[in-house]
């Protein structure tokens, strides 16, 4: 994971109150990686929609992105150019 991937799951860590561990974070390839890892870590957490729009959000936030493009199997790398 480049210094984007790292910052962008940071902020996935603070918006889910979750800690997404080294190991887990090098098998997060897409966006809908991160959406299971945050399911699996807040099983509180029982709105899957408002998770997926809470994700969704802050991406597009971030990168300034179209929400409405943003696709579960979009890759962090090729499709949101994260390094």
């Amino acid at each position: 994971m480049g210094l984007d991937s790292v910052e962008l799951l940071v902020e996935i860590e603070k918006e889910f109150g979750i800690e997404i561990s080294d190991l887990e974070a090098e098998n997060i390839y897409t966006i809908g990686d991160f959406y299971e890892v945050i399911l699996k870590k807040d099983s509180e957490e029982k709105n899957i929609e408002d998770v997926l729009q809470r994700l969704k959000t802050l991406i597009s936030n971030k990168l300034g992105m179209d929400i409405k493009k943003l696709k579960l199997e979009m890759s962090i790398v090729n499709d949101l150019g994260l390094d």
